[in-house]
């Protein structure tokens, strides 16, 4: 068997151009090709005039055949660059959502991990057929017609290992993880090389198939049972993609959550007997080491070493290598290594450096991986430099965890690029020079991806021309423990900046549903194959196929029935009837004039492949009258244009607050006009001191971050307004972390601003102001470039540049004792030109002034206020004044209330983090953390006094503290009993974290899983401590690894 070095052919590495279809299945090479080639020309020229026309349609149909791609192994070829250089259909200019989409999709049974490979001109279903090949965590492998998703066999490999058998609680894979590395296709034999795991009535393995590509039977001598001293298969988790290089197949492995005793083993089998030929153990005197590489499979130079990485670990730089990139021969020797400087660090933060998988730069020179603390390195492959970063030769700096590997291409436009899609972070495309990645980055994509895991990347390419980068990305959410919903998305290679689709601008027609993790786009013969979870958590999967519609379309009827209605003086809502087209897709165009009559032209089109029937102008001029026409659109051409419509918009707007990356906060609204960037929220409290005009705390906890423009409309034009920005730091804690530029319709207002320095805290307020005039439609276009990682705003507002006059004072103030600890306040609103806020003032001494000292909340929007953690049997003081732009009003009337009277004995029952469940009260008392909430069944036995379940499944998290004032005499003697319930780790040690109660440690290093000895079980600590002088039960909870967690808090 002879197996093609890696740079051998054209496309690179192992990507091969299919053989004509006289020779179907063989790996032709470039010298058997010409001399194909020769022997067509000889025999045309025998040919006599009168066949010659046949003869010439006869060698293009070969030429043709000859011309197809297969992708044979995961990301293309065995340097792992994910290239695809053949790609003669697809360009960036007909992928876009009119041309562009999904052709069919086909269920399979269960999740995807794997990358779909394809063999050109197959022998499969009695014929010659370009072949796709999938397989599930539920150990199936599928053979489908690569162009129409005909199924041609489906095989099942046995039942597999699924997280209810790890006893763990595992769910870093949902269900069966049957399997999950991408197999590998050896097109030269009709082979294809697949691994599974094997659950036989509790006795576990791991089973490596030769399958049949024509029929998925098992070939001769297949399966063999994969085994060796310390294997232990229940710990053991096949992820990274094979590999065949050299006469060997190279099966990587890794764990399952880091769950026990497991080792990072590199196997290597001769590819024809299936006999075991050597085996690479990361930690053999050790534990951990594991080799997942987010699915990314070793990479093979032309000499037939071999690269890869290491997770967390043990390391001694002997025989163990954790956090570390290894090169062996391909005889598994080890030949170099390098491990990170702070690789000790890594190990106890979990901070794998193998996050990625490993590229090499061609011509293989240099090797590049990015690990979960977002440090790249760039590494000679002639030199790995054993320890330390400085002996890189280069590190960069991504905004997050890179998880989809880093791909490759050399295009005709910027020579040399290397684009990587980090989570916490935007696409980034960076020149190569050769030896290091020009920085900063080159180019950078325009949305940010927040959520684990980022994005999985591929290009297409015809040669140095019609660059594409795919990359299939979580649209929504975390998909860390649990399926989200994904996005395909393509961008030219040339500039990234260039959306050119995604699946998204149809969602009904494209959507593949859930995002596979470790799901990289495969690239072949004008199709974009990509793998999907399906509609489930666990259980379901699919395979999505992309391409180009057909061509053979009518050009559409003409839309009918065109209204239009003014929502205000900036927005206009059209609807219409759809036009036809059948067979093909119609997207439509939208036209605008002030002219009624006009004829509809590029100059006057403001909207195109919009797949509704309605459609909303948001970029109107107030009090002007418009005229609108739609066309629909298909690869024929535009249909007529459809009635003409006519409205007039309302006046302009005086002012307008956004809540950026949140809901309405009165008076804010939810955040709207953006483009780019994403969100985060959190439950920080913001210091709003020190700040004039602050919005409400709400809205400093939501922010847009990454690079995003707003575009506000619907003002004067050139009429003049306050712009006030809303900013707090909520990560940082150090000057210079976060820095970026601010313009407003093109006038830079803010250069390198630093939240954290400016505010001079995190989670502090900071606000800038500017006046400034509105474009010539009104329009305010606010934009964000990030420097120093992502740019961040909170809110923003824009005010009428009238002055706006201070509020009057509030009145009608009442107070009402709610318990032994709460007061109701509420009050008449005061009466304001603009938005307004009020602040609430309390003391114990009738009369009082009110100040800094004794202000208890700011930023209040509503008219009352619920103030808690009050002493029992105390009469309380109260005032409130309003705040607007122009100033601060009087105080309000005085109002007072005495707290209920002590109950010495009485009870206090708090749900952490949740509801009111009988007998426990919502949380209350709380400083700090967040919450978490879920629908585990919790295990109450063995435990007493256990509160009902609903309590244990909500909880307080993070470093927080209560102060419980329940009515307390001073020194008395009570119980407090803390509920806990480990629900997210399934291990001991992974969350452990200290408790004091009115100072005195009563739980120190705890362990919920430790001492409940397994998840989601309920655990029980009670104590006997006296009340402090206050009558309070301070209660602290300070994290040691991972986050505190409590759920629910008695006090008796």
């Amino acid at each position: 068997m002879r197996h093609a070095p890696i740079w051998e052919t054209n496309a690179a590495y192992q990507q091969i151009k299919s053989p004509p279809i006289s020779k179907t299945n063989r790996n032709v090479s470039p010298s058997e090709d010409e001399r194909v080639r020769r022997k067509y020309e000889v025999t045309n020229r025998r040919i006599t005039s009168l066949f010659f026309g046949l003869a010439v349609l006869l060698l293009l149909a070969n030429v043709l055949a000859s011309a197809q791609v297969s992708v044979v192994t995961q990301h293309n070829d065995l340097g792992r660059t994910g290239q695809n250089l053949n790609e003669t259909i697809l360009t960036p200019t007909n992928v876009n959502a009119t041309q562009f989409g999904l052709l069919f999709k086909v269920a399979v049974d269960n999740q995807v991990y794997a990358e779909p490979l394809v063999v050109a001109n197959a022998s499969i279903g009695g014929g010659t057929h370009n072949a796709v090949y999938v397989a599930t965590t539920n150990n199936s492998v599928y053979a489908f017609d690569a162009d129409n998703g005909t199924q041609y066999w489906h095989v099942n490999l046995g039942t597999p290992i699924s997280n209810v058998n790890y006893g763990s609680g595992c769910v870093d894979i949902n269900g069966n993880a049957g399997i999950v590395g991408t197999p590998v296709i050896d097109a030269s034999s009709g082979t294809l090389y697949v691994v599974n795991s094997l659950n036989n009535a509790g006795a576990f393995s791991f089973m490596l198939h030769a399958l049949n590509i024509s029929t998925g039977a098992d070939k001769a001598g297949s399966p063999v049972q994969i085994t060796n001293t310390g294997f232990t298969p229940l710990t053991q988790n096949q992820r990274a993609g094979l590999a065949l290089a050299s006469g060997h197949l190279l099966i990587p492995f890794s764990s399952h959550c880091d769950m026990g005793t497991y080792h990072g083993f590199l196997f290597s089998y001769d590819p024809t007997s299936l006999a075991k030929l050597a085996v690479f153990n990361a930690s053999p005197t050790g534990n951990g080491d594991a080799l997942w590489m987010s699915g990314q499979g070793p990479a093979v130079d032309s000499a037939g070493n071999i690269y890869f990485g290491t997770s967390n670990g043990t390391w001694d730089g002997v025989s163990n290598f954790s956090e570390s990139f290894i090169k062996l021969n391909s005889g598994l020797g080890l030949v170099d290594w390098f491990s990170a400087g702070n690789h000790a660090s890594l190990d106890g933060g979990d901070a794998d450096l193998d996050t990625s998988g490993p590229l090499l730069v061609p011509p293989g020179n240099r090797l590049i991986m990015v690990g979960k603390s977002s440090t790249g390195y760039v590494i000679d492959t002639n030199s790995l430099g054993h320890v330390g970063d400085a002996t890189a030769i280069q590190t960069i700096k991504l905004g997050g965890a890179l998880h989809g590997s880093a791909v490759y291409w050399n295009g005709g436009v910027n020579g040399p690029e290397v684009y990587m899609w980090a989570q916490g972070d935007n696409l980034r495309a960076f020149q190569f020079n050769g030896s290091t990645l020009n920085t900063p980055p080159f180019q950078s994509g325009p949305d940010f991806i927040g959520g684990e895991p980022g994005a999985f990347l591929a290009i297409s390419a015809n040669g140095n021309a019609n660059g594409i980068v795919w990359a299939n990305a979580v649209l929504s959410g975390n998909a860390n423990h649990g399926s989200v919903p994904g996005v395909l998305r393509a961008f030219s290679a040339n500039n990234v900046a260039t959306e050119l689709y995604n699946n998204q601008q149809n969602a009904s027609r494209d959507s593949c549903a859930n995002f596979a993790k470790n799901g990289y786009p495969t690239i072949a013969n004008g199709k974009v194959y990509l793998g999907s979870f399906g509609t489930a958590n666990a259980g379901s999967g699919q395979l999505c196929v992309y391409g180009l519609f057909p061509t053979n379309c009518p050009i559409p009827t003409a839309p009918s029935g065109l209204t239009a209605t003014a929502v205000s003086g900036s927005q206009v809502n059209l609807s219409w009837t759809a036009s036809t087209a059948s067979p093909c897709t119609v997207s439509y165009s939208v036209f605008r004039s002030t002219t009624s009559g006009f004829t509809p032209s590029s100059n006057n089109q403001i909207a195109s492949s919009i797949f509704a029937t309605t459609f909303s102008d948001t970029t109107a001029t107030p009090s002007t009258t418009y005229f609108y026409l739609v066309e629909g659109v298909d690869p024929a051409g535009s249909s007529a244009p459809s009635n003409q419509a006519s409205v007039t918009t309302g006046p302009p707007i005086t002012g307008i607050a956004i809540n950026s990356g949140g809901p309405a906060v009165s008076p804010f609204l939810a955040d709207e006009d953006f483009t780019g960037g994403s969100t985060i929220n959190h439950a920080n409290t913001i210091d709003l001191s020190g700040v004039t005009n602050p919005a409400p705390m709400a809205v400093y906890q939501t922010a847009r971050i990454g690079n995003f423009s707003y575009s506000i409309p619907g003002f004067g034009p050139g009429s003049s307004q306050k712009v006030r920005l809303h900013f707090a730091e909520t990560f940082f804690t150090t000057a210079g972390s976060r820095t970026f530029n601010v313009t407003i319709n093109g006038t830079q207002v803010l250069t390198n601003f630093d939240i954290f320095a400016t505010a001079g805290a995190t989670n502090k307020a900071a606000i800038e102001e500017f006046t400034l005039n509105a474009d010539s439609s009104g329009m305010y276009t606010i934009t964000t470039t990030s420097v120093v990682n992502n740019a961040l705003v909170s809110g923003i507002e824009i005010t009428s540049g009238a002055t706006c006059t201070a509020p009057t004072a509030p009145s009608g103030l009442t107070a009402t004792a709610t318990s032994t600890s709460q007061i109701n306040l509420s009050w008449t609103a005061s009466t304001s030109s603009c938005a307004l806020t009020y602040t609430v003032f309390r003391s114990t001494t009738s009369g009082f002034t009110p100040s800094s000292s004794n202000q208890i909340a700011s930023g209040v929007t509503g008219t009352s206020f619920a103030d808690s953690g009050l002493t029992c049997n105390t009469a309380y003081f109260y005032l409130v004044k309003a705040t607007n732009s122009g100033g601060t009003s009087a105080q309000s009337n005085q109002a007072s209330a005495t707290t209920q009277a002590c109950v010495v004995g009485g009870a206090v029952q708090i749900n952490s983090g949740g509801p009111a469940v009988s007998p426990f009260v919502a949380d209350e008392f709380f400083a700090g953390g967040g919450t978490i909430n879920h629908a585990n069944t919790i295990d109450l036995s063995g435990v007493t006094n256990p509160a009902p379940m609903a309590v244990y499944q909500t909880a307080r998290i993070g470093s927080f503290t209560y102060t419980i004032t329940g009515g307390f005499a001073s020194g008395s003697s009570h119980t407090v009993r803390l509920h806990f319930a480990e629900t997210y780790w399934g291990t001991a040690g992974s969350r452990v974290f200290n408790v004091t109660i009115n100072g005195t440690a009563v739980l120190t290093n705890f362990d919920i899983f430790a001492t409940a000895g397994a998840k989601n079980k309920a655990v029980i600590e009670q104590f006997t401590e006296n009340a402090n002088s206050s009558g309070q039960y301070v209660i602290q909870f300070t994290p040691v690894k991972d986050n505190s967690l409590v759920s629910g808090i008695e006090v008796q």
